[in-house]
């Protein structure tokens, strides 16, 4: 029997180890090839294709935030996948760059259904992590996304918007029944936005024809608007703006928008403006028909502040500039329910029915007309001129305040000019019960056949100016006149401040017309930020006239003073000089002719060359006269200040005699500081056509 040992052999085995070696580097380097490579924070894209790929990149890594640039305008199609679902934050700089929506196929015509941007949580929301990714759209144009408007945020994280105009953007509201909101035309979102130096141009949505925030996902948001403009956009409720939360509008102008319901803005809860423009704002129903429209400039519920404002030429069936109701339907809050308007002005602004400019008790089609609260209204430093109402019942020219919707009324030192209305010129409503009106230092100005129609259970009048006594129950304030008085008002105009104002000419009336409680006007300025009083008193109306002051003469001392002698010697002669006022004249120097390095104007000859001198006064800002006796005629009187050539304004040259006049600080005084020292460099000179 036999035995067999199997024995493998070194080098067989030195083989097999090196071949698996191999293989086991193959396999590392093919893993390392397929890894997916980390995204840049910043991704440069020059076409509408790059764009949706630097998106489709960007939403799926959460290692960082990102930026897409844009190096040239792009076009995206109607089936553009635009959606972020990220949740780190994202930036879009459109570095000056246009971006563009268009449909696909030229055949099915209209335009596209992709938007710039659609921000939305993920399908797979871990509970651990906070979906609020902050979003920037910077220095781009947004133009035709018709469909489905141009941008949507559908996270609560913050929108900022910088440097863009939104153009000739779109929501389709009757294509887009299944969509989450009616939306905006430009912008729609669900968290806070802040918008700056930014331009909306005829946009058309639903909620907010440019800007909304959606009134059924999140009734908090604040929406900050600051130096933007917008103009000729459309919406159903907000043509400019439509906003459920806080809305805060600086600085920005809102022209020749359209909506049902407040066709420049639409405030649902608290809004506040200041320092902005209102023109040309027109309520129309835009999609539903009808003729129940309010809030022509702005329509508010809830709370509204308006300082430093302008409302002109803008209309509605009720308020024409502005309409106001005390509810807030849209949003579960505490706010204050308050009109509040300080330093603006209304000017030719209209409403069907009531309120030319302001209607403090409106209603529209989406509200109660017996709900809502009662709210306070308070105007100061406003003028409201030239506005008008047609309506049969409360159609005050200026302000309404309907029947029984308002609890306290405030009018202080506002001018009311010119306005016109069926039921009253300027202001017109029933006060709720027991409500008091306020009315001090008013200008009720006009010649209509009723200035106020205001029914209250007390009625507070103090220094008003009231054309027919129909604002103070004929006069019977204190103070209150008017009574066949002219008060003399000047046109709407510039007369500084941040609104346009009517200023009392002199010898109104209005002028010093109101009481100095405790040496204070009841307000410390005026419509322009003047300080109250200027004069003895108070003025009547939105604006304190500053009086004139003539600017007062120096005085001269007379020639019997005696004045302080002096000497020039030249080398023609001397010049023999008397100085009045002056206490004394040193550092007298002179310079020949051939010596000057600043070289005279043509044709003028210097025969004496030139002097200077400093003349000491009593006090800084004092002014004294010359009178110099030269050696020789001459025909001009000259001054060289710091090289620079002038003749003497007001000097008497007459053969041998000048004289003159300089001030401390003044022209003249080659040193320009009132110090008691004045620096006189002189040259008496020829024309060089002089052969006398």
């Amino acid at each position: 029997m036999s035995t067999r040992t199997i024995t493998t052999r070194p080098r067989a085995l030195a083989a097999l180890t090196a071949t698996a070696l191999a293989t086991t580097a193959l396999v590392a380097v093919g893993t390392a090839a397929d890894a997916v490579p980390p995204v840049p924070s910043t991704i440069q894209v020059a076409t509408g294709a790059e764009y949706e790929q630097a998106l489709a990149d960007v939403r799926n890594d959460d290692s960082q935030a990102h930026t897409i640039v844009l190096t040239a305008d792009i076009t995206l199609l109607n089936d553009a996948y635009t959606r972020y679902t990220g949740v780190q934050g994202l930036t879009i700089d459109g570095a000056g760059f246009t971006a563009t929506g268009q449909v696909s196929d030229a055949a099915t015509g209209g335009q596209g259904d992709a938007t710039l941007l659609y921000v939305l949580p993920p399908d797979q929301q871990d509970p651990d992590i906070d979906y609020e990714p902050a979003i920037s759209i910077e220095d781009i144009t947004v133009e035709n996304f018709t469909t489905n408007g141009a941008v949507i945020s559908a996270s609560i994280g913050t929108l900022t918007i910088t440097d863009t105009t939104f153009r000739n953007n779109g929501f389709d509201f009757a294509n887009n029944s299944d969509f989450f909101f009616p939306g905006s035309g430009a912008v729609t979102a669900n968290g806070d936005v802040a918008i700056s130096n930014s331009t909306f141009v005829e946009n058309d949505g639903y909620f907010g024809g440019a800007v909304g925030i959606s009134p059924f996902q999140n009734t908090t948001a604040t929406l900050t608007i600051t130096d933007s403009v917008f103009t000729g956009n459309a919406g159903q409720y907000g043509g400019g703006v439509f906003n459920v939360g806080g809305l805060d509008v600086t600085n920005s102008t809102f022209n020749d928008n359209a909506a049902a319901t407040g066709a420049g803005i639409y405030g649902a809860s608290r809004t506040s403006i200041v320092a902005s423009d209102f023109s040309g704002n027109a309520d129309t129903n835009v999609f539903n028909g009808g003729s129940d429209t309010s809030g022509g400039a702005v329509y508010a519920l809830g709370s509204l502040e308006v300082i430093d404002s302008t409302f002109s030429d803008n209309s509605a069936s009720s308020g024409g500039a502005i309409g106001f109701t005390a509810d807030t339907p849209f949003a579960d809050t505490d706010a204050v329910l308050a009109l509040t308007v300080t330093g603006s002005t209304f000017a030719a602004n209209s409403a069907e029915l009531g309120g030319g400019a302001i209607d403090a008790a409106a209603t529209h089609s989406g509200l109660d007309e017996d709900g809502g609260g009662i709210a306070t209204v308070e105007v100061t430093n406003s003028t409201f001129t030239g506005n008008s109402a047609a309506g049969a019942e409360y159609g005050a020219g200026a302000i309404d305040v309907g029947q029984l919707r308002v609890s306290d009324l405030t009018l202080m030192q506002n001018t009311f000019a010119d306005n016109t209305g069926t039921t009253a010129s300027h202001v017109a409503g029933e006060l709720a019960d027991s409500g008091v009106a306020t009315i001090f230092a008013n200008a009720f100005v006009g010649e209509g056949e009723l200035g106020c129609d205001i029914v209250a259970a007390g009625t507070q009048s103090l220094d008003n100016f009231d054309s027919d006594g129909s604002c103070t129950d004929g006069w019977s304030g204190d103070g209150d006149i008017g009574d066949g008085l002219d008060a003399m008002l000047g046109s709407l105009a510039d007369n500084g401040g941040p609104t346009a104002t009517m200023l009392p000419a002199s010898g109104s009336p209005l002028i010093d017309g109101s009481s100095v409680i405790g040496g204070e006007c009841a307000l410390d300025t005026d419509q322009r930020g003047t300080a109250r009083p200027q004069g003895d008193a108070c003025d009547i109306g939105a604006v304190e006239v500053v009086p004139s002051v003539t600017p007062e003469t120096p005085e001269i001392p007379a020639e019997s003073t005696d004045p302080v002698a002096f000497t020039i010697k030249t080398a023609t002669g001397s010049i023999a000089g008397l100085a009045y006022g002056a206490t004394s004249v040193t550092n007298i120097v002179w310079t020949a002719t051939s010596d000057i390095t600043s070289a005279p104007p043509a044709g003028l000859v210097l025969p004496l060359g030139i002097a200077a001198f400093d003349l000491a006064v009593p006090t800084a800002g004092d002014s004294v006269r010359i009178e110099l006796t030269l050696p020789m005629a001459v025909t001009e009187f000259w001054k060289v200040q710091n090289g620079t050539w002038s003749q003497v304004d007001g000097a008497s040259v007459s053969g041998t005699s000048v004289s003159y006049e300089l001030t401390d600080g003044e022209a003249g005084d080659e040193d320009g500081t009132a110090n008691a020292v004045i620096v006189d460099p002189i040259a008496p000179a020829v024309s060089a056509a002089f052969t006398g």
